[in-house]
């Protein structure tokens, strides 16, 4: 489960301490819910990537917009290919972006945007001979920023910005 998600502008310099902002109730509760739908969402990954007959058109339950797109596309792809993932994923860290509670649709929907750290040492991609076709220099710990939109039926990943870049922690 990851840490608990504080408030803050997202951006941090060495010199700076990190600082905790008290939340009125509608974003604490928004924010913990993009959050736990953040889990579910790489949850989901997992399960789709490591089951060679899971459906990926399931992410539907956790994703929307280009991250479902992107997420299919990539599962639809490894499959084709006889590729298997061990292991689980594990969100470390989350620290909130923003939080905009704004809700007219069909152009706006409440976001929050999220950064995270995404731990995947304990995942591996298999090909159909049990080969390992994860790269050597594949980072364990990488950064990725999510947002998360709610719709009438709940909170989903929208779109996911990974940076390719190391956690800090």
């Amino acid at each position: 489960m990851p840490a608990a998600p504080t408030a803050g502008s997202g951006t941090s310099t060495a010199a700076a301490a990190p600082t905790s902002v008290e939340l009125p109730s509608a974003e604490k509760q928004a924010l913990a819910e993009a959050t736990e739908a953040v889990t579910d969402y790489y949850v989901a990954v997992d399960r789709i990537n490591s089951d060679p007959s899971a459906d990926p058109d399931t992410l539907q339950d956790v994703a929307t917009g280009d991250a479902y797109l992107a997420s299919v596309r990539a599962a639809v792809s490894r499959k084709g290919r006889g590729l298997v993932q061990t292991g689980s994923a594990r969100v470390v860290d989350v620290n909130t972006v923003s939080i905009d509670l704004t809700n007219a649709p069909p152009s706006r929907y409440p976001t929050v945007v999220l950064d995270t750290c995404l731990d995947v040492s304990a995942t591996d991609v298999e090909d159909s001979d049990g080969e390992s076709v994860v790269p050597a220099d594949r980072l364990d710990r990488t950064t990725a920023r999510l947002d998360v939109v709610h719709h009438d039926f709940g909170w989903r990943v929208h779109n996911i910005a990974s940076s390719g870049e190391p956690c800090a922690s």
